[in-house]
């Protein structure tokens, strides 16, 4: 087809777009590239659709929809033409230069990637094992939930589902010995919009000053960047966060007593009653992450850092990604009764609230014990998984499990002799999923000590012939 008045128009009587959307988009692009200059006349409608093979009807509708839009200009007697958009000189369009709008956290920051590839053994933290999980259940738990909703409606409120934040507070109290009303309960969705949600409403930008566990939790850490906060880091030893070192001036501290992330260590008593009369003394909030220690592996089980709290000075942060999946995206915080309003109007700044069905769904699944009887299956499960990864390192003096009391990872504590980074990477070679400490946070020149197993994904029947693997790659780099 010839050029019409400098452009090459068509029409694609077989696309899937309506003949009049074809033109419409090529007119527009014509205008908004330049090719289209202000003031060209526009061939008549009937002269214009002759050209292309289309109604009169369409090409009208193509012009009037160009002049709503402000276009094309309509003048009687004289035709329709194109309008003066003023456009910059430049044909090339502007883009926004993201070193000007992006803030200085957001512009350095990256994301957690998984490995490139999918590794024939799989020890990645953060995953919880589904080998177990009652999905027939679950199924059936979401359906009866839908049905409600449907026939009958469910009660609304913004700081969750009230039956589930019942439940939730029953399941804490009898798992974790956490003192609490139902009414002091916040459904959210995952531990991570927790950490944003009490952010959101006690950090002041530029100003509120964070002590975190070092090596520590990432995602925490960048949920109170965000907000603002002055991030300043704590060593941990044996015994869980030292103390003696939170610095001057603190306003928030976060910290996973019962099984450190990520080096598992549980905080000892004495830690702990430190940390609380700290709190007291120096008028501090603590955020007590508790992510994962519903599985209790062996020993005497260990309570919450908020059973101890008789102040309201521990803000509670709990999860079903490590007990469920972590797709569910539920979590929950248990707060003071003056922080409830705050964070339900954090919330409703934020999305609002959690889908009603899947609370309700989740509520159901409580109530009927499938997670009590979940979490009891997994624990054994977990037991199991540790023990088998213990008697893989019996013969291997360079890796030493760090004792674990709870949890779904474990932490091994290397000889001096180990380069932890080589040794992933090695491992990884050989199709060994594994991690350690270094990326989350250590003090400038400091070596990762602990290697990071997760027990999630990784099948009870894989763990030896996975841990020969590790087991070679250390002993390639103990001979070099």
């Amino acid at each position: 087809m010839d050029p019409i008045f400098g452009l090459q128009l068509r029409v694609d009587r077989q696309g899937q777009e309506p003949l009049r959307v074809q033109l419409q988009r090529q007119l527009s692009h014509a205008i908004f590239e330049g090719r289209l200059k202000a003031g060209t006349l526009l061939p008549p409608s009937r002269q214009l659709a002759a050209l292309l093979g289309v109604s009169r009807n369409t090409v009208m509708q193509v012009y009037e929809q160009l002049a709503s839009e402000g276009l094309l200009l309509s003048k009687p007697g004289s035709g329709t033409e194109v309008r003066d958009l003023a456009l910059p000189a430049s044909q090339e369009p502007g883009r926004p230069d993201a070193g000007r709008w992006l803030k200085g956290l957001w512009h350095d920051l990256t994301l957690f990637a998984p490995p490139e590839r999918a590794l024939p053994y799989d020890f990645a933290l953060g995953a919880a094992d589904l080998s177990l999980f009652p999905f027939d259940h679950w199924r059936r738990c979401q359906v009866r939930a839908l049905r409600q909703f449907e026939t009958q409606g469910l009660d609304m409120d913004w700081a969750g589902y009230p039956p589930l934040r019942a439940l939730i507070a029953s399941f804490v109290s009898q798992s974790r010995a956490v003192s609490c009303n139902p009414g002091q309960v916040l459904v959210c969705s995952g531990a991570q919009q927790g950490f944003s949600l009490i952010g959101s409403a006690l950090i002041e930008p530029g100003k509120t000053l964070v002590a975190m566990e070092s090596p520590g939790y990432p995602m925490a850490r960048r949920a109170f960047l965000a907000a603002g906060a002055r991030v300043v880091e704590v060593p941990v030893d044996a015994e869980g966060l030292m103390v003696d070192a939170l610095p001057g001036g603190v306003d928030l501290v976060y910290v996973t007593p019962s099984h450190q992330f990520p080096t598992t260590v549980a905080m000892s008593a004495s830690r702990r009653l430190a940390l609380l009369q700290q709190a007291r003394a120096r008028d501090f909030l603590i955020i007590e992450d508790d992510y994962d220690a519903e599985f209790q592996l062996g020993g005497q089980p260990i309570d919450a850092l908020q059973t101890l709290d008789k102040d309201g000075r521990v803000l509670y942060v709990g999860t079903f990604s490590k007990c469920m999946f972590g797709d569910l995206r539920l979590g929950f915080v248990i707060v003071p009764d003056w922080l409830v309003q705050p964070l339900v109007l954090a919330r409703q700044a934020a999305d609002l609230h959690s889908p009603l069905v899947a609370q309700a769904a989740l509520a159901e699944f409580i109530r009927q014990g499938a997670l009590r009887r979940h979490v009891r299956a997994m624990g054994k499960q977990y037991r199991a998984k540790h023990q088998e990864v213990c008697q893989a390192l019996a013969g291997c003096p360079w890796l030493v499990p760090v004792p674990l009391l709870a949890g779904v990872h474990m932490a091994l504590l290397a000889d001096e002799a180990l380069d932890l980074e080589a040794l992933v990477i090695r491992a990884r070679a050989l199709g060994v999923n594994v991690s350690h400490s270094g990326p989350f946070g250590l003090a400038a020149g400091t070596r990762p000590r602990h290697l990071l197993l997760g027990l999630g994904p990784i099948a009870l029947e894989d763990i030896a012939p996975a841990m020969a693997r590790l087991n070679a790659a250390v002993a390639e780099q103990i001979k070099a």
